[in-house]
């Protein structure tokens, strides 16, 4: 299936695990709670594509094109996705433990309510994401970009969070690593000292 054209398909709970679907087209391809286990899907453009509830675990997804993608309530845990474009792309409940999303220019992704323990975001740039409920237990945020992200009700503990803007970003109800609860608001000048 390497550079397959999929437009448009309709592949619902289809299981394609083990597949080389590298540089696929499936602009708007519905993959629905469809299997993609360990797939090579390097250079794929999946823009425009429902991935709602797919398993994309341990996908190569590097240089894809997931712009627009709805991938709520997939899971994507170890997936690789450096250098992926992920611009509008809905991942809210998506389960991204374990991935590399180091680097990702992710400004105003919705990632509300998703696992991204244990995963790598260090250097990523958040900007007015929707980060509220994210489960981040040792999430390695080290210089990541969170200006005007929505980071409430998050609890945040056991990795380096040196570095970390957070300038005009909403942290109420955060739990911070030293157990303080954040309930102060917006931090409008400089960055939370974690």
């Amino acid at each position: 299936l390497t550079k397959a054209n999929l437009t448009n398909a309709k592949l619902r709970d289809v299981d394609l695990s083990w597949a080389d679907l590298r540089e696929a087209k499936l602009i708007g391809a519905d993959l629905t709670r469809a299997v993609l286990e360990a797939d090579c899907l390097i250079r794929a453009n999946l823009s425009n594509a429902n991935l709602s509830r797919a398993n994309l675990t341990k996908a190569d997804l590097s240089d894809a094109n997931l712009s627009d993608a709805n991938l709520s309530y997939a899971n994507l845990s170890k997936a690789d996705l450096k250098t992926a474009n992920l611009t509008n792309a809905n991942l809210s409940s998506a389960n991204l433990s374990y991935t590399n999303l180091s680097g990702l220019n992710l400004i105003g992704i919705n990632l509300s309510s998703a696992d991204l323990r244990n995963s790598d975001l260090s250097h990523a740039i958040l900007k007015d994401a929707n980060l509220s409920n994210v489960q981040l237990d040792d999430t390695n945020l080290q210089s990541a970009d969170l200006t005007g992200a929505d980071i409430t009700d998050v609890q945040w503990s056991g990795k380096d969070l040196s570095g970390v803007d957070t300038i005009k970003a909403d942290l109420r109800g955060a739990r911070m690593p030293d157990g303080r609860i954040f309930d102060d608001g917006i931090v409008d000048n400089g960055s939370y000292e974690f």
